[in-house]
């Protein structure tokens, strides 16, 4: 007879709950210091790297969707943080 093993016992759930606490964490310190969200820095480090980068590529290494990268990008630069 097969053992059941509890859901939130299982090795599967509890890492996946670790990553969840791990992005909480992460979010909520990068927030009190930086004042941005990880898609607002994703956008600026990768434009800090490589400037010129069309929507396109710039959708492609941050791995964003076209329509969220726009907003980004389109408040920073109503901002002055990007031209």
């Amino acid at each position: 007879m097969n053992k059941v093993t509890r859901t939130d016992r299982s090795p599967a759930h509890l890492l996946h709950r670790v990553g969840q606490s791990a992005h909480d964490i992460l979010f909520d310190e990068l927030i009190t210091v930086s004042g941005l969200t990880p898609r607002q820095l994703a956008v600026l480090m990768t434009v800090s790297a490589d400037e010129g980068l069309s929507q396109t590529v710039l959708v492609e290494r941050t791995g964003m969707d076209r329509s969220t990268t726009g907003d980004v990008v389109l408040r920073f630069k109503k901002k002055g943080l990007l031209a």
